[in-house]
């Protein structure tokens, strides 16, 4: 008998229909578009901290709170906005999974369409946190624009500042146990290995990169070395290796376009 991992997907609908209709216009309240599971706890000192993006199709995917889980079952899920200045702005088809908290200060979170936080995942935001489309950030990792506390430089007699922004591109996958540290900056098409500490400014490194180590430094590129993001090729291939006994690759046609899934889809 074969084990088929898969999330379990469950929708707390009273607390979804109070959360859209005290949260937006009714035009918008009524397409649901936030999905809320059971145990998930928010608060925020005015509904104007939730909003949507700009390119949010309110006949699209629908955000989900909370609402899928592997192996958090019963642990919950906390998103807390503490002050009025602070923003949550999020796109179609964003997941945060059980287990996962998400605190802001009274900075400003954004993620883009398709991005995904895994179980037990902690984004502190305190300044700003840019997220793109298709991002994946696996479990047990952390993301914090603050250090928290300051630091004193007696030969320059200077007090640094203890934030600096985070912009994480688009197609980027995050592995499990990681941490994006203060002014991070992580391009298209990067792949970070799981346990790593990344905190420089990786702009100029070439799409396809692969980042590992602590401090994370560059140890591959190749052109479009990422995460396949289309879903139906991706159960495909869990079908085709499970009913090949798991062989190393899959070989791909010789006239397959480099690009040829749709990862931006």
């Amino acid at each position: 008998m074969k084990f088929k991992f898969s999330s379990i997907r469950r929708v707390n609908y009273l607390h979804t229909l109070l959360f859209n209709f005290r949260t937006f216009p009714f035009h918008v309240a009524r397409h649901l578009p936030v999905l809320i599971g059971y145990k998930v706890k928010i608060s925020a000192p005015s509904r104007k901290c939730f909003s949507l993006s700009e390119d949010f199709d309110l006949h699209g995917a629908p955000i989900e709170l909370g609402v899928r889980t592997n192996f958090s079952k019963g642990i919950p899920t906390q998103i807390r906005l503490i002050k009025k200045s602070s923003r949550l702005v999020l796109s179609n088809a964003v997941r945060v999974s059980k287990g996962s908290t998400i605190l802001l200060h009274h900075g400003t979170l954004h993620m883009g369409k398709n991005s995904y936080c895994g179980e037990r995942v902690l984004i502190v935001c305190h300044n700003r946190i840019d997220i793109g489309y298709n991002v994946a950030i696996a479990w047990n990792s952390q993301v914090y624009d603050s250090n928290f506390h300051f630091v004193y430089r007696e030969k320059s007699s200077e007090i640094q500042n203890c934030t600096k922004p985070i912009k994480i591109g688009h197609n980027v996958w995050i592995g499990n146990t990681c941490t994006i540290a203060p002014g991070t900056v992580i391009p298209d098409y990067t792949t970070v290995a799981q346990n790593s500490l990344v905190n420089k400014n990786f702009a100029s490194v070439p799409k396809g990169s692969l980042l590992a180590g602590i401090p994370a430094v560059l140890k591959k590129t190749e052109p479009f070395f990422c995460l396949l993001w289309n879903k139906n090729m991706e159960r495909s291939l869990h079908r085709y290796f499970d009913e090949n006994g798991q062989p190393e690759v899959f070989q791909l046609p010789e006239n397959t376009p480099a690009n040829p899934y749709d990862l931006e889809s």
